[in-house]
């Protein structure tokens, strides 16, 4: 029978209760393996073609999925994700993709060349799932292809895009994982509240009179910020003037 792969957490951010609607029908048609469930897993574990690994080491991933051998994976976030590592693996892993239509995944997934993108409901995923698997297996293969051609970037390379990012010179330390984590963490976020700060922009101008007559720090007004102040004191020193400066020009 066909191999189906979850891999990660299956929070309800990430898809546990449209996990729960269509296993039944899934396991009707192919076995499925949770790997890295944690302990929401246990509630499918005893289930009939459910297989559940709740945790495992990084190291580990690549020989888990060479014994899996799985067919494709099923990303079923319905929170959109700002870029997913889950999928990431996954293409480094070769493993074709069916994701939800949110976030990062339409972004990153080339329909029909990387992965297949659905919308978050039972109906729609069991039909492209079962299409693929027993209908167009050759979509699948290519999928595949493109995969093992697929290059991917070092952390260094990462490192250096995101400091050139958010103004900041690369430096022996830039090559830890903390702040690889936190470079993302901050263009990331900054980018998304940026936007949303523009979108907002006439509404924002028409409340200024009334919302910003007295001078407020801008850490007060947003809680990211001040948890970078908080969390990352050295970085919020080397960002906070462009910040600020992108802060006046949008609302003023």
């Amino acid at each position: 029978r066909p191999r189906i792969v979850i891999l990660g957490s299956i929070d309800y951010q990430k898809g546990f209760h449209l996990i729960q609607e269509v296993y039944p029908q899934l396991t009707r048609f192919s076995d499925l393996y949770f790997v890295g469930s944690g302990e929401k897993g246990e509630i499918f574990a005893k289930q009939k073609g459910v297989h559940v690994i709740k945790e495992y080491t990084h190291q580990d991933l690549p020989a888990i999925f060479k014994e899996v051998a799985p067919d494709l994976a099923l990303l079923l976030s319905v929170w959109p994700e700002t870029y997913s590592y889950t999928l990431s693996e996954l293409f480094m892993l070769k493993v074709p993709v069916v994701a939800t239509h949110l976030g990062s995944f339409a972004d990153r997934i080339d329909e029909g060349a990387t992965g297949f993108l659905v919308e978050p409901t039972a109906d729609q995923l069991l039909v492209k799932v079962k299409d693929l698997l027993y209908g167009h297996r050759a979509k699948l293969d290519s999928v595949v292809e493109t995969l093992t051609q697929m290059s991917h970037r070092t952390i260094p390379e990462m490192i250096s895009d995101y400091s050139a990012l958010i103004a900041i010179q690369p430096t022996q330390q830039s090559s830890d994982i903390y702040t690889f984590t936190e470079s993302v963490l901050l263009s990331r976020q900054l980018s998304l509240d940026i936007n949303k700060l523009d979108r907002k922009k006439s509404a924002w101008k028409f409340k200024r009179k009334n919302t910003f007559s007295e001078r407020v720090p801008i850490t007060a007004r947003f809680t990211l910020l001040n948890s970078i102040k908080n969390r990352f004191p050295k970085t919020w020193e080397r960002i906070k003037a462009p910040i600020i400066r992108i802060y006046t020009r949008i609302t003023y």
